[in-house]
């Protein structure tokens, strides 16, 4: 079967509504993750429209910790008390 030609509007639209459906799925964090990426995203394309260089862009990123998976870690490689 050929697949169906769809007009870019058409796409867009649809890619809007998955990523709605998406977002009611997402936990708080998970949310507060994608704005994140979003806010980056946004900041790597403005910085690159006013005429900046791949090597000025590289630099440390912003690191989001995931407390819980941290917090197990900590307790589950915490020392044994010997009696």
């Amino acid at each position: 079967m050929a697949r169906r030609k769809t007009s870019r509007a058409k796409r867009k639209k649809l890619n809007v509504v998955r990523r709605a459906r998406a977002w009611r799925n997402m936990s708080d964090e998970e949310r507060i993750m994608e704005r994140n990426r979003q806010s980056a995203g946004a900041d790597r394309k403005r910085f690159f429209e006013e005429g900046g260089d791949i090597s000025q862009w590289r630099g440390r990123s912003t690191v989001f910790t995931d407390k819980k998976k941290k917090a197990n870690k900590h307790a589950c490689r915490k020392g044994v008390e010997h009696e």
